[in-house]
């Protein structure tokens, strides 16, 4: 179980360690989603978090690897954070998105 790999070569056990398990069946049941439906699902909440500014922009000094590393530790789901542009990601939840920011601001100042 876990290792049938469909049309992209990703197995259910490779989508489940990128995203976890129960986020996933979650969202998509028990059914393995396409990158379009990972992409789909990331751009719908990317909107409006776009509208209320909760996008953080990255720096040589923060830059995009760094920033998603910081998020991956600080707990963030690779679902709740999005790259939408080459230097800019959106963040899902609004209190993670001001800690990300506080965090960033204070290593800077």
């Amino acid at each position: 179980m876990g290792y049938n790999k469909d049309k992209w070569g990703r197995s259910k056990r490779t989508v489940w360690w990128l995203y976890g398990k129960e986020r996933c069946i979650k969202e998509w049941g028990n059914t393995l989603p396409s990158p379009a439906d990972i992409q789909e699902y990331k751009e719908n909440w990317s909107k409006k978090a776009l509208k209320k500014k909760q996008y953080f922009k990255c720096t040589s000094k923060a830059n995009t690897t760094k920033v998603s590393r910081w998020l991956r530790n600080y707990g963030v789901n690779r679902l709740d954070y999005h790259n939408v542009y080459k230097d800019t990601l959106v963040v899902k939840d609004s209190s993670t998105f001001i800690i990300l920011k506080l965090y960033f601001f204070e290593e800077n100042a």
